[in-house]
């Protein structure tokens, strides 16, 4: 039998590339959460040999995008190697007790698809995956989140004073201000964004690279960068209107941070620290003693004292942090890198518990998303609704005259519909997706690289690496300005082999026609040939149309360099703003007491170039329709603004006292 129309991703032309890349990095990661993988051993590897290569990846300063992935191979090449019965992950009870509270609204049981393959997305399966005695794309994707996290920590804590050694007032008042340090950090890198529409929640880190989200997931990112530290972070979560008496059902309303026997509240839609009119901090214990302090909350998070008085505490982890395998690999890793990839949630609720505020503690879960919020990396990593990560989506639609058409979905990163123009459009539609995304490789790949891919400026910012980011994003800017030189010099010219006439015209006209016509002829031929079977026309075929894409490669290159150029220059005056006010924040927070007029001049100007690239990006997009960090632009300025002002204060010899937990960089100038 033919193959079918959907299989069409499957043909000798898609295999090449993307089979190749893939099966590099994933081939041995079965399923969501698959059977054992690694790669072979030479005779000269020991498992020790193999194990040390492992964890000398996962120490990189600058993570590349394959080095999750490369050390889970690595290790489970290394735990193939041991004999039988060396280690065991088996879960304790107490932990098994977690597991199933977190995974508590899937279906209980293994659950067989069609298909033969096993249901991710049940109790026993998730619960198996914690105790098998291998790594998989899963645990990849929770290290990538850890090391990530472990990074940002790194740099915050070098912006606060020491850490008492004693418990007391002193602890408590370091535990306040770092908090709020590293609450601020995260609102400032992720952008509220209220509404995502069908989208589903993304995992912390991937929120955190992105740059945008909603209340809850801003929760997410702060919760996860806590966990890097000692401090228990926490959800505050209210009644949902959908509860039933016998039958109580909750939603995120706050997040938490426990300070000696007391909850520091976050409001992470405002992306502010609750406090009180005195501007001391409103935590929950007054509040619950003290309802009519309710009124300092925006009207949207108030609740009538019944209802607070109904309120839980909720704890959860991504579910690999349960794992007795993170907890090994926590130990294998030792000084040399201080991550903490090992949750011990019972030991958090018992925490809260000694603070006694009188809310229950639970496990939270949503019983609406029952994959949410433990399941959330895997999740994204199966995505069983097919839903745009970074690249656009194709679907292929039927027209009333029964013709396939290629459509494209744009996801939350790459625009691709929105910049590319209508007639490239119209030539992707008309080819079959494997095909049509070879036309914008380059378009996304610059975007990815600056976004998402570890090791590029987005994920360098977010490490607190922030001058190799400004360096990377300046090199970005150099690179870009002499490709579009490069175009715009030689549109008239021979970019390859078509003479003196305009390559972009003899793309459209000529090339364009050609190939969509080789293609129709390849997918018609290879509907009629069976499977498995040498068809030379077919090789024929193939031959003719990739002689068209190589002719054609470097007018494709630079045109997919005009295209993304608009999306780019926003990219880096953005991120070149928010990586300028982060460098003035952390010069500030690391002034001695008594700085010199060099040290002060040096942070204000700083504070000035932030300010100067957040009036740029203005500039910028003040003729554009579509402004994607709008609103972190309107939160940024002000402090730039005030910053600005205060050191100039400061250089004039006016530094009014400042409280010990205070954050220099939320005041206003002149104020304590």
């Amino acid at each position: 039998m033919a193959p079918s129309r959907h299989d069409i991703t499957n043909s000798a032309l898609a295999k090449g590339l993307f089979w190749a890349s893939c099966l590099a990095l994933f081939g041995l990661l079965v399923g969501c959460r698959g059977a054992p993988g690694g790669l072979p051993q030479t005779q000269r590897q020991t498992p020790e040999e193999v194990l040390r290569q492992a964890l000398t990846l996962l120490r990189e300063a600058v993570p590349s995008q394959a080095t999750y992935t490369n050390a889970v191979q690595q290790l489970n090449t290394y735990l193939s190697l041991l004999p039988p019965g060396k280690i065991n992950w088996s879960l304790s009870e107490e932990v098994k007790a977690v597991a199933r509270e977190l995974t508590a609204g899937l279906p209980p049981r293994s659950i067989k698809r069609p298909s033969g393959e096993e249901e991710p997305f049940t109790q026993e399966y998730q619960i198996r995956t914690l105790e098998q005695l291998a790594f998989d794309r899963v645990d990849a994707g929770y290290l990538n989140r850890a090391f990530l996290f472990q990074d940002a920590v790194e740099e915050l804590l070098e912006d606060v004073a020491p850490i008492p050694r004693e418990a007391g007032l002193a602890l408590q008042r370091w535990q306040r201000r770092f908090a709020e340090h590293a609450f601020s950090w995260c609102m400032r890198q992720v952008q509220y964004e209220p509404n995502r529409g069908a989208y589903d929640s993304w995992p912390a880190h991937e929120v955190l690279r992105r740059g945008t989200g909603d209340a809850e997931e801003r929760a997410l990112v702060f919760l996860a960068l806590l966990e890097q530290t000692d401090l228990v972070g926490c959800v505050v979560l209210r009644p949902s209107a959908e509860s039933f008496a016998d039958s109580p059902l909750y939603s995120y309303w706050l997040t938490g941070v426990l300070v000696g026997d007391d909850l520091l509240l976050f409001d992470t839609a405002r992306g502010e620290m609750l406090r009180q009119a005195n501007a001391m901090p409103l935590t929950l214990r007054q509040l619950l003693r003290e309802p009519q302090l309710i009124q300092f909350l925006p009207e949207s998070l108030r609740l009538t004292s019944d209802v607070l008085q109904q309120l839980r505490l909720g704890l959860f982890t991504e579910l690999p942090g349960l794992s007795p395998k993170m907890k090994q690999l926590e130990e294998w890793l030792g000084e040399a890198r201080k991550v903490r990839l090992h949750v011990n949630l019972a030991d958090r609720k018992q925490r809260l518990e000694q603070a006694q505020l009188n809310i229950p503690i639970i496990f939270w879960r949503d019983p609406q998303r029952s994959w949410f919020p433990s399941l959330t990396i895997a999740r994204f990593v199966v995505n069983p609704l097919n839903q745009p990560r970074y690249q656009p989506r194709i679907v292929v639609e039927t027209d009333y005259q029964g013709r396939m058409r290629v459509k494209f979905l744009d996801g939350p990163i790459v625009p691709r519909t929105y910049w590319t123009p209508q007639w490239a459009m119209e030539i992707a539609e008309r080819l079959p997706p494997y095909a049509a995304d070879r036309l914008f490789r380059t378009f996304d790949n610059l975007i990815l690289r600056v976004r998402t891919e570890p090791g590029g400026p987005r994920d360098l910012l977010v490490r607190g690496q922030v001058l190799q980011a400004l360096a990377a994003l300046e090199q970005l800017e150099r690179d870009m300005d002499e490709k579009l030189a490069t175009f715009y010099r030689r549109m008239g010219g021979d970019f390859s082999t078509t003479g003196n006439e305009d390559p972009v015209l003899v793309f459209r006209n000529k090339w364009a026609p050609e190939v969509i016509r080789l293609y129709q002829q390849f997918e018609l031929r290879r509907a009629q040939t069976p499977p498995g079977t040498r068809d030379p026309i077919l090789t024929e075929l193939t031959t003719r149309i990739e002689a068209l894409w190589r002719q054609h490669t470097a007018t494709l290159y630079y045109l997919n360099y005009d295209w993304a150029t608009p999306e780019l220059l926003e990219q880096i005056a953005y991120l070149t703003a928010l990586g300028r006010l982060d460098l003035a924040i952390h010069l500030e927070m690391r002034l001695p007491e008594d700085p010199s007029p060099a040290r002060l001049e040096e942070v204000k100007r700083e504070y000035e170039t932030a300010l100067y690239w957040l009036k740029r990006y203005q500039a910028l997009m003040a003729t554009r329709s579509r402004r994607q960090w709008e609103r972190a632009v309107a939160h940024l300025l002000p402090l730039a603004e005030r910053g600005a002002l205060r050191l100039h204060a400061r250089l004039r010899g006016e530094h009014p006292p400042v409280a010990a937990d205070a954050l220099p960089y939320l005041l206003a100038a002149g104020k304590p």
